[in-house]
């Protein structure tokens, strides 16, 4: 799930930039990307447990700023209509990928997916359209693109969103591969990989340092590194916000740590 920290009337056109960011050297929490939870669950039981996690996420976040907007980012496995339902009903916007094999209504004729055609490179923006309209369907947006560049997508990304505009859509339906990378964060860098909870209590309570550890790392890896650290740890590219920050942890002493800390939670903001 993203939650973008700025009031629906006073955000700024999208970009390709996630996680934390100063504007104008000093600004509160920009765009937050949350720790992805993953839950091996039998079919049965995972939608309730999808919306017990979307519940709880939601209620903590909107509780500390009401203003948030919550866009829920998914690929196929989520697309479900119960799910887009529940969504709509504690007010979070979505943006998800669907099968092309899905039906569809618009404008009186049902059809598959698939039947919308496109060349490569080219997008498809339908408004109104009905998700499932075999059963109890829902009105969605659907947006259709097919990516064109050195690895070309096999077929057109089929996303049905209650976003207002195609590109809203495809400005967060982007960051999906940014919330992939918080996977391997937590697994990889993070130890997640080798935690064993046995309860969703557990659970929830590892998610959690999880998130404010991440948040640590985001401010200092992005504006508490000291003049210079980069271009001592890096040999080539730019090293990314997270392994900047575990390099500082491992090699930096006690005070100039702490003046990091200062310094980067000074420019996103806090106190």
């Amino acid at each position: 799930m993203l939650a973008d920290f700025f009031a629906p009337a006073s955000r700024p056109g999208l970009d390709e930039r996630w996680g934390l960011r100063a504007a104008g050297g000093r600004a509160p929490l920009a765009r937050a990307r949350l720790a992805p939870v993953e839950l091996h669950l039998p079919r049965a039981v995972a939608g309730l447990a999808h919306q017990a996690l979307i519940r709880a996420v939601t209620s903590a976040l909107r509780a500390a700023r009401p203003d948030l907007r919550l866009v829920w980012i998914a690929d196929r496995g989520f697309a479900r209509l119960n799910l887009f339902q529940f969504l709509a009903q504690v007010g979070v916007d979505f943006c998800i990928r669907v099968d092309a094999q899905t039906k569809i209504a618009w404008r009186g004729k049902k059809f598959l997916l698939s039947d919308l055609a496109i060349p490569p490179g080219q997008v498809l923006w339908l408004e109104g359209i009905i998700y499932r309209p075999e059963g109890r369907g829902i009105g969605v947006n659907l947006l259709v693109r097919w990516p064109k560049g050195r690895k070309q997508a096999r077929e057109p990304w089929y996303v049905v969103t209650s976003l207002e505009s195609p590109q809203q859509a495809l400005a967060y339906y982007r960051r999906r591969m940014r919330i992939e990378e918080g996977f391997r964060d937590g697994k990889q860098r993070l130890g997640l990989r080798q935690a064993a909870v046995s309860t969703v209590e557990r659970m929830a309570r590892l998610v959690a340092g999880l998130v404010l550890a991440t948040l640590v790392l985001a401010l200092v890896g992005l504006l508490g590194l000291p003049a210079g650290f980069r271009r001592a740890v890096v040999a080539r590219g730019k090293g990314s916000w997270l392994w900047l920050a575990l390099q500082l942890l491992e090699q930096a002493k006690p005070p100039e740590l702490g003046q990091a800390l200062k310094v980067a939670a000074h420019l996103g903001g806090l106190r």
